[in-house]
């Protein structure tokens, strides 16, 4: 991915992006705070909410 914009400074989006990267992906961490979020309690919690209790609503055309 081309981290050139002749638009727009990135410097600021690809800080918070390694951040997230730094703190959410490999120290299982969190972007707000210090917790620790990626563990299986909350992975099941998501799974049970999202994954298995979709809003499937009506579509659009």
């Amino acid at each position: 991915m081309s981290r050139y914009s002749p638009h727009y400074c990135l410097d600021a989006i690809l800080d918070a992006a390694e951040s997230w990267k730094q703190n959410c992906l490999l120290a299982n961490g969190a972007v707000l705070g210090s917790n620790i979020l990626w563990n299986s309690p909350y992975l099941d919690e998501l799974n049970t909410r999202y994954v298995l209790s979709p809003d499937e609503g009506k579509l659009r055309c």
